[in-house]
């Protein structure tokens, strides 16, 4: 019995060096993921008879890695002036190559409530450029976390008369 316990501590030992050896070999990897750059190429408003529109989002990532970005499925919004006008999710997002760029549309609706508030804001004080932010989180499917990245900037309502 003596001579059980002690080889189930030798093994139990030799499993918890091997893994202990595992990690540490890991954590000398180098980090050689880049954040892929999201650009919105387009908004269109498409026709409908709902209370909330909806969107077609035309959207470019470019991955900067040297692997393809496998992507499952996407979620997605935009604020502006800080307020979540527009969201959604998507599954038929196209694989981004290797240090290749990708060009695809989603849809997305409109959030009605979100989009009263923006309005009283804009109508209590004058702004004049719209501050605007897109975030897109890519779901690869693997044990890593999502991939978040954003495109902000601002629309000058002025020039758009």
């Amino acid at each position: 019995m003596k001579f059980l316990n002690q080889s189930r501590c030798l093994v139990q030992g030799f499993f918890l060096l091997v893994l202990l050896g595992v990690l540490s070999a890991c954590s000398h990897l180098p980090n050689t993921f880049e954040e892929p750059r999201l650009q919105v190429l387009d908004i269109q408003m498409l026709p409908g008879e709902n209370l909330s529109p909806t969107f077609n989002i035309k959207l470019k990532v470019d991955n900067p890695n040297r692997f393809d970005l496998d992507v499952v499925g996407a979620s997605y919004s935009v604020s502006l002036q800080g307020f979540e006008v527009i969201h959604g999710v998507a599954k038929d997002i196209p694989t981004i190559g290797a240090y290749d760029s990708e060009e695809f549309t989603v849809k997305a609706q409109a959030n009605v409530i979100q989009g009263v508030r923006l309005l009283n804001k804009l109508m209590q004080k004058q702004h004049e450029p719209l501050n605007y932010r897109m975030s897109l989180k890519l779901d690869t499917g693997s044990l890593f976390s999502a991939i978040r990245i954003e495109d902000e900037g601002k629309i000058d309502l002025n020039g758009a008369r």
